[in-house]
Order: structure tokens, then C-alpha cells, then sequence
């Protein structure tokens, strides 16, 4: 099987061979080996290789694969399906047993390779800044989906012989965590980081405004009213990972990811529906609609852990629909439903944030840019 033939929509994502170059297929379907990161790997590959080929469905090495659905997803036909360890590190849930997923963890463990590869490259503990805890690189072992059944968690059928698998190996899985934080393997990141943002991003050009907050840059002043507001909604703008998340009042060291609960179709909050929160009532109708079409609706199901106490980040958070439950230091509880004169501020405002949010049953929500509001609000 040729990688790039049976997956063109894979250009750009780096590619483990099987003689242990690194390197990405072009748009133009040629494979480009990456010299420098070959060379400075060229050791470590072939015992990682070693290792992964003589035992290839040991723990920790592979983390996920990908294959071509008879149905249509939301994102497309291809779908990236996590291995369960790490579905259980990605969403940790209390009170699980073992061996036994939830159902919101395996709805949650299949997505778009887009997606699952960007999850895996950001996600880090909170107690390692910078640290990779995955260097995600595709690997051809020319295998059917057939060879995965425990994976799928059913049965294999006739037709799962003739579906090309490509695996996705964590090549950083062999060294120990400590000593992950390498100038080696950050620039591997960097690179496995950059091959899967730019096949998403190639069309946008400059600065957004994301980044030049980032970057302390002031605000254009001299933009039509909207423009200032472009590029706010861009997939590779938003807040994808919050510092550490956990359920219920006590924090654990994993992260919060957000995006998660961006699943498509995506669809805009209805302008009216702006009204219901306190700081938008004096928005005229025009600004209603310019901050909904930057404020796509989010949603969670009853159980998810959505903000922690203790954290600053630089969105608000507004409850739709639903029911939350917050945790004070102290141990107070109260409970906040939408449409109610309650839920008509942002959900735990200040930063640091004073509580742990809880989402009491599914839950619809507005995450946004404090200075994307602040922005709109200065101009009305």
C-alpha cells in the first residue's frame, strides 16, 4: 500500500518508513525525506522499529490508526481511531472500571486525523511545561482492518480485509518522560506540529488577531467594523487546551481540551440569543450578529469537567442550555441553569478562576475571547 495514494488528504503529515527515514508526502504525491531529523533519529528509529515490529500491539506505541469509513463522517471518510490507554489519559473519567470505556469516551475516541493529530501533539501535564508526551509519526505495516478488531471492539467482517490501515506511532514512547525535553526532540515536534497546522492553514496569510495578542501587538484601529474580528474563529486561534482539568472539586494534572466539545455540524448561536446575557443587552442588532458569527455553539455531555478552579485563561465561558454544578475551595456547591437571571453573566469570571465547573447534563455553551468581546463592546 502506498500511503499517499490511499490517503492523498495525508500531504504534509510526517511519515515513518520502514527503513527508518523521516519525511512527508508533497501535494504532488513525492516523498520528501526530512535529512536532518533522519540523521539525528537514524539510531532511535531502527530500535524503535525494532521493538514496535517484533511486538506490534504492545502498549504505548502505537496510539492510534487510521482507516477509510463506508459512512461519511462530519469531517470526511478517513477516521483516526484512538488506542484505549490513551483514551483514557486524553479524557479521564472518575469511577471508571478497568478495562471498560464510557460512552462519552468512545464517542470521543474517533475523529478527524486533522484533529486527533493536533490533539495529541498539544497535550502535555501541567507539572511538565514543554514536555512531548506524543510525536505522532504514520507508519505502513501494510495491514487490513480486519487485524484490529479488539481495537474496534467488535468482530471482524469479510470486509475489513480489503480496508487499508495506517498506524500512528508515539516515536517519543521509548524515552522516558524526563528526558523528552531535548532540543532534538522538540525541533522533531515542532516539525510533526507544523506538517499537520499547515496543510489546515496554508490558505490564511499574516498575522491573526490571536496571535498578535499573543505577541503583545496592539489592536488595528483603522479596520472596518468586523475586520478586526476575521480571524478570531480560525481553528488554529482557539483556545484548544485549558492549563489542567479534573472532575468534581479536586484537580488533576491532565488537561482540559475545550475544542472537544466543537463537534460538528458547527452552527452560530442565534444573535437573539445574545440578549439573555448581561454584558451584550446594549449591543445594537448589527454587533449582535458580527459576535455570532465568531461564537460557534459548543456542546458537552452531563458529567464533563469544563473549567478549574485556580486557572486563568483569556476566554468566557456562557451557558446556554443545560445544568452546571460549581465547586468552591471550601467545598460550597451551587448549581447555575441556563435562561436563568444566574447564567446571564459568564460562568466563574474572574482569573484566577475561583471554581471547578461541572456539567450536571448535556450542556450547550459560548466560549470567547475576552478581547474579542472587549473589542466589540468598545465599538458599540
Amino acid at each position: 500500500m502506498n500511503i499517499i495514494e490511499t490517503f492523498p488528504k495525508l500531504s504534509g503529515f510526517y511519515v515513518l518508513t520502514s527503513s527508518g527515514e523521516l519525511g512527508f508526502y508533497d501535494p504532488n504525491k513525492n516523498f520528501v525525506v526530512d535529512t536532518v531529523l533522519s540523521k539525528e533519529f537514524a539510531d532511535h528509529n531502527r530500535e524503535f522499529l525494532k521493538s514496535h515490529l517484533k511486538d506490534p500491539d504492545a502498549e504505548g506505541c502505537r496510539v492510534a490508526i487510521i482507516y477509510r469509513a463506508g459512512e461519511k463522517k462530519a469531517w470526511g471518510s478517513e477516521i483516526f481511531l484512538l488506542e484505549t490507554p490513551i483514551v483514557r489519559s486524553l479524557y479521564p473519567v472518575s469511577g471508571t472500571k478497568v478495562g471498560e470505556l464510557t460512552a462519552f469516551q468512545k464517542k470521543n475516541r474517533e475523529m478527524s486525523v486533522y484533529r486527533g493529530m493536533e490533539i495529541l501533539l498539544e497535550y502535555q501535564y501541567s507539572v511538565l511545561p514543554g514536555t512531548p508526551l506524543y510525536c505522532p509519526v504514520l507508519f505502513d505495516r501494510h495491514t487490513t482492518l480486519d487485524q484490529y478488531a479488539s481495537l474496534l471492539g467488535r468482530e471482524a467482517v469479510e470486509a475489513d480485509k480489503t480496508i487499508p490501515v495506517v498506524e500512528v506511532l508515539n516515536l517519543a514512547a521509548s524515552i522516558p518522560i524526563g528526558r523528552r525535553k531535548t532540543p532534538k526532540l522538540l525541533a522533531l515536534r515542532k516539525s510533526l506540529y507544523e506538517g499537520v497546522v499547515k496543510k489546515e492553514m496554508r490558505k490564511y496569510s499574516g498575522l491573526s488577531v490571536i496571535e498578535k495578542l499573543r505577541a503583545g501587538a496592539d489592536w488595528v484601529e483603522d479596520k472596518k467594523a468586523g475586520e478586526a474580528f476575521d480571524d478570531i474563529d480560525k481553528r488554529a486561534d482557539r483556545n484548544l487546551t485549558l492549563p489542567t482539568g479534573g472532575g468534581g472539586s479536586a484537580p488533576s494534572s491532565e488537561p482540559l481540551i475545550i475544542e472537544q466539545y466543537l463537534t460538528g455540524p458547527i452552527k452560530n448561536v442565534d444573535p437573539e440569543a445574545l440578549r439573555a446575557f448581561a454584558r451584550f443587552r446594549g449591543l445594537s442588532d448589527e454587533k449582535l450578529r458580527l459576535l455570532a458569527s465568531k461564537s460557534p455553539v459548543y456542546r458537552a455531555p452531563g458529567g464533563a469537567c469544563l473549567l478549574e478552579r485556580g486557572k486563568s485563561d483569556s476566554w468566557s465561558f456562557f451557558l446556554l442550555e443545560g445544568a452546571l454544578e460549581l465547586f468552591a475551595a471550601d467545598g460550597a456547591r451551587k448549581l447555575i441553569e441556563g435562561g436563568t437571571e444566574q447564567a446571564s453573566s459568564p460562568v466563574s469570571y474572574l482569573k484566577p478562576r475561583m471554581y471547578t465547573v461541572n456539567a450536571v447534563t448535556p450542556v450547550k455553551f459560548l466560549w470567547i475571547h475576552d478581547a474579542l468581546i472587549e473589542k466589540i463592546l468598545s465599538d458599540s
